[in-house]
């Protein structure tokens, strides 16, 4: 193995670390205040925050809107890098196994489907300047933005892509989806993994 390979190895497993080892697996599913499924196999908790991942129910974006909407949630709100990196670490290395190989996007909260250009996360905020992950062409430098209005964010390298909000003619576009989740207040300790 060359070193330039060598070393992105080791980039990769320095990511997986940092992010195994800031974080300690939470004891109890009651932290997650939603009505997610019994198994609770695909619920992960950061900082005062809980997200499932739905890749088994697919949907087009205001249906997986209403489904986090009816288990107390919201598509997630990815407003800071370490809420993506811990949404796409968790999706390339800790679910890898489990995604279909055909699951490459997951609708997160946010849009400019009311609005051409002006994106919005799921709770109605603007897109801060501070924070935007969009990959290169794509949001608001995309040329195919005026049909392509919302955000998925990519398991392979957690940029973040627009698409059709729903199927169009022959272009399905039902997607897995995150959905976020407040913690308890009385318990709102860092913790990874499953709950």
């Amino acid at each position: 193995m060359g070193a330039f390979a060598m070393t992105g190895l080791l980039a990769q497993l320095l990511i997986v670390v940092v992010c195994f080892s800031q974080s300690a697996i939470s004891k109890s599913k009651h932290d997650c205040i939603g009505d997610f499924p019994s198994d609770n196999k695909y619920l992960y908790r950061h900082g005062h925050k809980c997200y499932y991942f739905y890749f088994k129910e697919k949907a087009d974006f205001s249906v997986a809107e209403k489904r986090c909407s009816k288990t107390r949630g919201r598509l997630a709100m990815v407003k800071s890098k370490d809420v993506n990196q811990f949404l796409h670490t968790t999706l390339e290395y800790t679910l890898s196994d489990d995604l279909p190989h055909k699951d490459k996007y997951f609708w997160i909260g946010l849009s400019d489907d009311e609005t051409e250009g002006e994106y919005t996360w799921s709770d109605g905020s603007p897109l801060d300047d501070k924070y935007k992950n969009f990959a290169r062409f794509k949001g608001p430098h995309n040329p195919f933005s005026i049909v392509q209005d919302c955000v998925a964010i990519s398991v392979e390298n957690g940029k973040w892509y627009d698409f059709k909000c729903s199927t169009l003619f022959l272009i399905n576009e039902h997607r897995p989806y995150i959905c976020e989740y407040n913690v308890s207040k009385h318990n709102s300790t860092t913790t990874r993994g499953p709950v």
